[in-house]
């Protein structure tokens, strides 16, 4: 659950199935990015509390970042960078 992480969100965010690393929001306020233990990354829309898409990666995701509002740079414990880039 995220509320640890984000206490001004109401619902919590929920969907991860292991802790949360690694939390951003992007600059509008309108998404957030999240990295968990479980290996992934789930973008979500914080108007609705839901998420938007999962990405899956091969270990534990510790840290994301949104460069821009559609670009999302993310590391993993075994030392891999992912560039994504969200489609409108």
């Amino acid at each position: 659950m995220l509320r640890e992480y984000v206490e001004d969100i109401d619902p919590a965010l929920e969907g991860h199935s292991g802790p949360a690393l690694g939390v951003a929001v992007t600059a509008d306020g309108k998404r957030a990015i999240s990295a968990s233990e479980d290996k992934t990354l789930k973008v979500w829309d914080l108007a609705a509390g839901l998420p938007i898409v999962t990405f899956h990666c091969d270990a534990a995701v510790q840290c994301c970042v949104f460069a821009d509002d559609l670009t999302i740079i993310a590391g993993d414990y075994d030392g891999n960078l992912h560039f994504l880039r969200l489609e409108e």
